[in-house]
């Protein structure tokens, strides 16, 4: 006898929790009966985030206590959510592949199950360094070589008046407001450029070795004919 599907959708499971619903921006009650959506952010995409998920967790906890395994109630909710858009920021999508939302429900699991377990550690805003700083640091960086970002960033900070002086902005903002890969390229081209130096001592040595086999050191002096002088 045929068995019957497992049906995937939140509509479609009327055994579930609760049903599929739009994220509400209000206080979410947590397992001891209060407002855990306080300490999480008052950006409306991210408290979206944390309801999502924490209903998603939820819903995957219940299938898990009716005997269905994890794994396969896991790839039931990643297929529903994956890339979907926010609802308050259409331009965000959900990242929600198999193991990502295994490792949000594990966290959730260690947490308290609760949705301040996806709250997000952000930089404020008042961490951004000005762009002609960035400018001169990159300039600096673009001058010479340096072993990581970090030496570079402590040399840049230490050059006097006019770089940066305010001790909130450390070596974490300079990563929060530089791109990752400027640094790196600019290496690799240092790093070009040192090998490009030692082929050319290499080759120095190369042909000077070759013209000191072949040519020696001095040159045979020209021995010039006379012409016979009889005068007397």
């Amino acid at each position: 006898m045929k068995k019957p599907s497992t049906q995937s959708n939140f509509e479609q499971t009327a055994t579930d929790a609760e049903p599929a619903r739009s994220p509400q921006f209000g206080s979410e009650p947590g397992p001891s009966g209060g407002s855990d959506l306080a300490s999480i952010s008052t950006s409306p995409w991210q408290r979206e985030r944390a309801l999502t998920l924490h209903r998603i967790c939820q819903r995957i906890q219940a299938r898990i206590a009716k005997g269905q395994s994890r794994s396969k109630a896991i790839r039931t909710f990643s297929r529903r959510w994956n890339g979907k858009p926010f609802k308050v920021n259409s331009a965000r999508r959900y990242a929600l592949s198999a193991g990502r939302l295994y490792q949000h429900y594990r966290k959730w699991r260690l947490t308290g199950e609760n949705p301040s377990a996806f709250r997000l550690h952000y930089f404020p805003s008042n961490r951004r360094i000005p762009a002609p700083v960035l400018v001169r640091f990159v300039e600096l960086c673009a001058s010479r070589e340096f072993p990581s970002l970090r030496a570079a960033w402590q040399m840049f900070c230490r050059r006097g008046p006019g770089n940066v002086r305010n001790p909130k902005l450390g070596y974490h903002s300079l990563r929060w407001n530089l791109p990752r890969a400027g640094f790196a390229a600019l290496k690799g081209q240092w790093k070009t450029l040192r090998q490009a130096e030692r082929q050319i001592q290499m080759l120095r040595l190369e042909y000077t070795a070759k013209i000191r086999a072949s040519v020696p050191e001095r040159l045979p002096r020209r021995r010039t004919k006379r012409e016979a002088d009889f005068q007397i």
